[in-house]
């Protein structure tokens, strides 16, 4: 986002960096370091879209990678698919992982 503004006075432009300071749409004054007059100040917040293609929701294959993460068990039996970010679990899998972790927990917390 540009943070220049146009002074309506003097027609130059000024820096306002501190500009997210304020909500969008708020109106807040600036005083112009040019011609030194105040003026009344606000900004929007314009959304960018990005796209990517994405083969498997138009009859392609999903490309699945395991997830990665902390606790690693919890990832477990876990994939995303890099065009969608679909996920899906086996649950068989992440159960048993979960499982495990859970145990290592309650034997940690009783020796503590």
């Amino acid at each position: 986002m540009s943070c220049d503004i146009k002074c309506p006075y003097c027609n130059k432009f000024l820096n306002d960096n501190d500009y997210w300071e304020n909500e969008p749409q708020e109106i807040y004054e600036k005083e112009c370091p040019h011609c030194y007059k105040i003026m009344m100040v606000s900004y929007e917040m314009n959304p960018t879209f990005i796209t990517h293609d994405a083969p498997c929701k138009n009859g392609g294959k999903h490309d699945w990678v395991p997830m990665t993460g902390a606790p690693v068990e919890y990832f477990a039996g876990r994939t995303i698919c890099t065009w969608c970010d679909e996920v899906k679990v086996e649950k068989e899998v992440n159960d048993n992982a979960m499982n495990d972790y859970r145990s290592k927990l309650k034997s940690a917390n009783k020796g503590a």
